[in-house]
């Protein structure tokens, strides 16, 4: 099947912290489809660090402990440009992505305009989870990839059952600025990793197809999905670095690279939490760079006890064994123990401050750093307050 002389689509699909102009995005998936086919080219997804607190972690499963370590949107950028550049977007309710990537873009400055798009969800008039099972489509909920996995495959049926109108096509014309870095970091979306010929599908979709170096980086932040390079991988690895024509030398230099982007997404606000550490250590070995120097631990302060009186202050949605636990409810509890909430974080006010994520990258997280005022998990102070 070829649609209208090699048109590029890339279906679309994102996670973000809420659905306002000031929300961000925390996760997206990039589908790139084979026009002669529409099966899949190649898949790009990554979470993404909003640098700001994390929301309805109930309902996308992303906690601010698991983008630590990943990129900012600024980051991600420049490859995210190069692939929707030429391409016409494909997406379940186009224009709550186009709306939140725009913003994301706009951010960073006047990167171009996307293209009008194919809104699946306009041409089913189903939401993802019944379109899917209408289509008879396996459907990985509120998971960008999964999302994204499963649009393309409505997508394609659409088009076959001609129910979309190809005929006036308009496609993005997105610039791609800066240096396009290759590290993302993923979550699994099934129980079981895919194949790595599964993973790393093709080059020729990537901004370094023509670029030794850059085809190898691309290559190796797959083999660390799982943060190990098993036999299979090592072998794989070996063989593109002599299809690539690179030394040894080449490639300690970009696993040095490769690690120095995971250790400077670490201490990009100035805290190296145990998570990050651990993180950091597990790729350092995968690498075989374990004797590379680490960046210390700073951590997030824990307190150990709680005492009459003291000023306590919230932040984030708790969730705790499957239930959301209002900030009232909170604060009720910290009353009946004898502490005394309070509203914000500051210098003489505040004592302890408790968030539903220790990593949390809010405004009173990032004060409570800055005053080194300590920060407790919701469990914890649970487990402290009740009898």
């Amino acid at each position: 099947m070829k649609i209208l002389n090699y048109t590029k689509f890339v279906v679309v699909d994102v996670e973000t912290t809420g659905f306002g102009n000031q929300d961000r995005v925390i996760e997206m998936a990039l589908i790139t489809l084979d026009p002669e086919t529409l099966k899949t080219a190649e898949e790009y997804d990554t979470l993404i660090n909003p640098e700001r607190d994390i929301t309805a972690t109930h309902v996308h499963g992303i906690t601010a402990t698991m983008v630590e370590s990943a990129p900012t949107f600024a980051d991600i950028a420049p490859v995210v440009a190069h692939r929707l550049d030429g391409a016409v977007p494909v997406a379940h309710n186009w224009s709550f992505d186009k709306k939140m990537l725009s913003n994301e873009f706009s951010r960073l400055g006047n990167y171009g305009r996307f293209g009008e798009g194919i809104c699946t969800y306009k041409n089913t008039g189903l939401k993802l989870e019944l379109a899917c099972k209408e289509y008879n489509v396996n459907h990985l909920a509120h998971c960008a990839l999964g999302d994204a996995r499963a649009t393309a495959q409505i997508f394609g049926q659409l088009v076959r059952d001609n129910v979309i109108d190809l005929s006036d096509l308009q496609p993005s014309s997105i610039v791609p600025q800066g240096e396009p870095n290759p590290r993302t970091l993923r979550r699994n979306v099934s129980n079981k990793l895919p194949s790595l010929s599964q993973r790393i599908i093709s080059y020729t979709e990537s901004p370094w197809n023509n670029q030794p170096t850059g085809i190898y980086r691309y290559a190796l932040n797959y083999v660390l999905d799982d943060a190990v390079i098993d036999r299979d991988e090592h072998r794989y690895l070996r063989n593109l670095q002599a299809e690539l024509k690179l030394t040894d030398e080449d490639v300690i230099e970009l696993k040095r690279l490769h690690l120095a982007t995971i250790i400077a997404c670490a201490e990009r606000d100035g805290i190296v939490t145990p998570t990050e550490f651990a993180y950091i250590e597990k790729i350092a070995q995968a690498l075989e760079l374990d004797k590379e120097p680490f960046p210390e631990i700073t951590g997030l302060a824990e307190n150990s006890d709680l005492y009459e009186g003291m000023y306590v202050c919230f932040t984030g949605t708790a969730f705790v064994g499957g239930t959301t636990i209002s900030r009232s409810e909170l604060e009720y509890k910290a009353t009946i123990a004898r502490l005394i909430p309070v509203t914000s974080v500051t210098k003489r006010n505040c004592d302890v401050l408790v968030a539903a994520d220790p990593a949390s990258h809010s405004g009173k997280a990032r004060k409570a750093r800055q005053y080194d005022i300590p920060i407790m998990d919701v469990e914890a102070f649970l487990s402290k307050v009740l009898p």
